[in-house]
């Protein structure tokens, strides 16, 4: 039985047994102690972690969790010891100690076949594809270069081909990565030497840079660029606010056409005779906006108001709309502040009217009237009763009633016409069919509400088993307050009842036993019983 510790190598955590860690963490301390007067040591140190610690991955499987000494040895091996690439007093001359090192160096290269394609992030001109394909194959990476840039101007392939290599090969970023795509053997002496190289390349250039900033003409060179680099970016600025001013005066036109079409329409219809043109499907319609309104406001006078209040509140952003045009038209930055506040005063003056004629119309809806009419039907000669339609007079709408708040109005002289009367069908509380219908309206006293309920003009027919209803309701000389017509047919248990097709348009939400939907319930028999209407068989 052997200890096991864990520890984290190149960020990642290994199970080890205690001869063999004893083993690895003596070769990193030699070989820190190799690199200890290189600047880059502990870049240095942590590329060869990162090493160890994939060959380390690599000897692990399902079936072999724990790192052993033979593990660690075989990667020494590999890597090199360190006191091969140390000069020491003994009898072995340096050039013998060379060649045993190459010697190694390409046992290792054949055994482990180091080398691999990367893009070389240091040797490249764009994106290091061609360098690193160089290396791979072993050729100068300047006829592949070359290859490339004249397939991008004859065939064009070559663009895509590099962007597709670009994106697939990896960068070579770490010292292993770099000695992998050289073919060159990744012990720690080679790691390190590629370290120290970058680090000096880099240092010669920033001492490189330094000498330029201390030449005589420096100073000149400094000046010219930021002259350059000022005039760049002024050009730039001008380019941006030319394309804003284009931008402006598109917009500006844009504002001040639509701004004028609407506001002549809204003169029109303020200054002139007050008429709406309606385009629809079924021709041209004009309609009397003053007329109209007195259906719904309590006085001409409401309305008026109404009108000027509206004009206001739409007319003046539409004036702003086009004053912004003409001034981004034009370039105008100035404007008057007292003309502005004057159209703000105005503005709050057209919401508080439109407040009051609301507020004011508001107290004719505060109190409803309801009016009843029963008609019980005992004339039937039969068990079922067909119900019916007559002509609807909104029959050029095409409209079919699917929900209750479906609003269809229309005026002929002194009659308003609406169409959504209600019709339901519940159970009868004895043997006879009975047909009920409730009319309701709204005004500021009870009585009056009383009144409009009853001026409601509603009627059908019997003839024989067939009930006919119209498909709309009307009023004579009165305002709209919100009339409504609820119709009832009370169908007694056993007797049954039949919707032909036209009846689509004013049934709503029947109660039956299957839940059957309104519009699935027309043009078939259905059966009255104690639980509610079924169909028949």
């Amino acid at each position: 039985m052997k200890k096991t510790v864990t520890v984290n190598i190149g960020g990642i955590a290994f199970t080890i047994d205690e001869d063999a860690f004893s083993k690895l963490n003596t070769y990193l301390e030699t070989i820190k102690s190799y690199f200890k007067a290189s600047e880059g040591r502990e870049e240095i140190m942590q590329d060869i972690e990162n090493r160890i610690a994939e060959m380390l991955s690599e000897k692990l499987s399902n079936h072999k969790q724990v790192i052993s000494l033979n593990d660690i040895e075989n990667i020494i091996s590999i890597m090199g010891q360190p006191e091969d690439y140390i000069d020491s007093t003994d009898n072995t001359t340096e050039h013998e100690k060379k060649q045993e090192r190459a010697q190694r160096e390409h046992k290792q290269y054949e055994e482990k076949k180091f080398k691999r394609i990367y893009r070389d992030g240091d040797g490249n001109v764009i994106g290091g594809v061609c360098s690193g394909i160089g290396y791979y194959f072993g050729f100068d990476p300047l006829w592949l270069r070359l290859a490339f840039a004249l397939s991008f101007f004859f065939l064009g392939s070559g663009f895509l081909l590099y962007i597709i290599l670009w994106l697939v090969l990896p960068k070579a970023v770490t010292a292993a990565e770099k000695l992998e795509m050289k073919g060159k053997p990744i012990t720690f002496d080679n790691i390190g030497k590629t370290v120290e190289e970058e680090l000096h390349n880099l240092k010669k250039k920033v001492d490189e840079f330094e000498e330029e900033l201390k030449s005589p003409n420096a100073k000149k060179i400094q000046t010219q660029f930021l002259g350059i680099v000022q005039k760049v970016i002024h050009f730039f600025i001008e380019i941006v606010k030319n394309i804003l001013r284009f931008v402006g005066k598109v917009v500006g036109l844009f504002l001040l056409f639509f701004g004028s079409i609407f506001l002549l329409v809204l003169l029109g219809v303020f200054l002139g005779n007050s008429t709406l043109i309606s385009i629809t499907s079924n021709g041209t319609n004009t309609i009397q906006i003053v007329d109209t309104l007195n259906l719904f406001f309590t006085s001409v006078t409401h309305s008026w108001i109404l009108i000027t209040s509206l004009a206001i509140l739409v007319g003046i952003p539409l004036l702003a709309l086009i004053f912004l045009g003409i001034r981004l038209i034009f370039g105008l930055k100035h404007h008057k502040r007292g003309i502005g506040a004057a159209f703000g005063v105005l503005w709050i003056i057209g919401i508080v009217l439109c407040v009051f004629v609301g507020l004011t119309t508001l107290k004719d809806f505060t109190q409803k009237g309801k009016v009843e009419k029963n008609t019980t039907l005992e004339t039937l000669t039969g068990d079922t009763l067909y119900l019916g339609l007559k002509p609807d007079i909104f029959e050029q709408q095409n409209v079919d009633r699917n929900f209750d708040e479906l609003f269809l109005f229309k005026q002929v002289e002194d009659t308003l016409y609406f169409g959504y009367p209600t019709l339901n069908i519940v159970k009868s509380e004895n043997e006879y069919f009975r047909v009920e219908v409730t009319q309701t309206a709204y005004s500021g006293e009870y009585k009056q509400a009383i009144y409009r309920a009853e001026q409601i003009h509603y009627d059908y027919t019997l003839t024989d088993n067939a009930l006919v209803f119209n498909p709309y309701y009307s009023v004579v000389n009165e305002q709209w307050r919100n009339q409504r017509v609820y119709i009832t047919i009370h169908v007694p248990v056993g007797k049954s009842i039949y919707m032909d097709k036209k009846m689509t348009r004013i049934i709503y939400d029947i109660k039956n036993v299957t839940n059957t939907l309104d519009h699935e319930m027309i043009e078939k028999v259905w059966v009255m019983t104690e639980n509610g209407l079924v169909l028949s068989k």
